[in-house]
């Protein structure tokens, strides 16, 4: 009885010292799961415009659905206009007061706001600047090691373009993702005629026909028209953004589907302006047999917009905006339609990327991290670099009258877009 009695204590601290000790070494071991679930992504936006605004409301509300997203929140803003940075603030605290953490001393506002965000505490900078400022915005971001996000078009000349291809391969080197992401992203939205015209419906494809028609935003005078016919660049013009966003639409889609920048760029019309109008048609050679044909016009005439892309290949066509795929005679052969996407997912799921990579991914590494499933709306920079390219060659073409290759549009320091 007495042993028994004095074996009690015994045990009871022998539990507690195995006890103890298995939680010392819980805590000691790798938690990476529970750290995707639990871990907070730092957000910072660099340019508090309508397209940054949008981007990070739509995202917002898609992490705010839960699924396999990680929680994040916006703590930093830049812009150099500090009313723009006040609306934006209301807007996106108003949508998503839970996703915002944004205080006073990280509201930067100037000049050297941008560089003042990324010296703060964040782990994704989303850069909504004009393009004329991106690419030294992706530098900085690469040089402070922040993952970023980044939409089309990539930078404004062949020279800029180097650049942010420079960055690219910099950030790989640094761990830092380094993403692109479309504001349309046509790869999405025809998902299924475009996974069909891949799996060989259509046979080998020939030919994309793009024709783009919209009305002009406001009357112009003969003086705003001779003060046009200097402009070297769509985005000076009336609803040349607009134009140049349907046209990277339609070399997105080439880019699925060839897989390559086109070899040549040639002008089949020059851009004009003529009374507020413009008009620009330009071919794009992939290959022997593989072209686009883009056909781009601005108009006081016109009264809704029209875009039109056309697919053609050996064995039939597909119309995309109504999703609907033809035999050679013109008979139906199915209707795929398409869906409509949200353009925050893009950036949503590339926060997802990089949650993974700080909590989960094999050392860390940038090259662990997958890119290739179909869900994924956001891409590495590299087939976003052919289709700024392609883009760029394009709008060289059309003011030069002369036919552009991928040399010349890559040495050309001409701000073009």
């Amino acid at each position: 009885m007495t042993s028994d009695h004095h074996a009690q204590p015994n045990d009871e601290n022998r539990r507690k010292f195995f006890r103890d000790s298995s939680l010392m070494l819980a805590s000691a071991l790798p938690t990476t799961r529970i750290r995707v679930k639990t871990s907070t992504l730092r957000v910072g936006l660099l340019g508090c415009g309508t397209s940054g605004t949008k981007l990070l409301g739509s995202a917002f509300k898609i992490a705010a659905e839960g699924g396999r997203t990680p929680h994040i929140q916006l703590v930093a803003l830049a812009d150099l206009c500090g009313s723009r940075l006040q609306q934006t603030a209301r807007s996106l605290k108003g949508s998503c007061p839970s996703a915002y953490a944004v205080g006073p001393s990280t509201r930067f506002v100037g000049h050297q706001a941008g560089e003042q965000l990324l010296r703060s505490q964040l782990d994704v900078v989303v850069i909504a600047l004009p393009v004329e400022l991106r690419t030294k915005a992706v530098e900085q971001a690469v040089r402070y090691g922040k993952h970023a996000y980044v939409e089309h078009c990539l930078a404004n000349s062949g020279f800029a373009l180097q650049r942010f291809q420079r960055a690219e391969h910099t950030a790989t080197a640094q761990n830092v993702l380094l993403h692109v992401g479309s504001r349309t992203q046509p790869a999405q939205r025809w998902a299924a005629c475009l996974d069909a015209i891949q799996q060989g419906i259509l046979g080998a494809i020939r030919e994309i026909q793009h024709e783009c028609q919209i009305p002009l935003a406001f009357p112009r005078s003969s003086l705003d028209a001779e003060a046009l016919a200097g402009e070297r660049a769509l985005a000076g013009c009336p609803n040349g953004l607009e134009v140049l966003e349907a046209r990277s639409t339609v070399l997105e889609i080439a880019d699925a589907l060839w897989r390559q920048t086109p070899r040549l760029a040639i002008a089949r019309s020059h851009v004009h302006y003529a009374a507020g109008a413009l008009e620009s048609r330009i071919d794009y050679e992939f290959g022997p047999d593989e072209r686009l044909l883009s056909h781009c016009r601005v108009a006081p005439q016109i009264r809704n917009r029209l875009d039109r892309i056309q697919v053609v290949g050996e064995r039939g066509s597909c119309d995309l905006q109504r999703g609907k795929l033809f035999d050679l005679s013109g008979r139906l052969i199915t209707s795929a339609g398409h869906q409509r996407v949200d353009r925050g997912l893009g950036l949503n799921q590339f926060l997802t990327k990089v949650s993974w990579l700080l909590n989960s991914a094999p050392a860390g590494r940038v090259s662990q991290v997958t890119s290739g499933e179909s869900e994924i709306a956001s891409k590495p920079a590299s087939p976003a670099f052919r289709v700024s390219l392609a883009l760029i060659m394009g709008e060289l073409a059309g003011y030069s009258g002369e036919t552009q290759n991928q040399g010349s549009a890559l040495h050309s320091r001409l701000p073009i877009i």
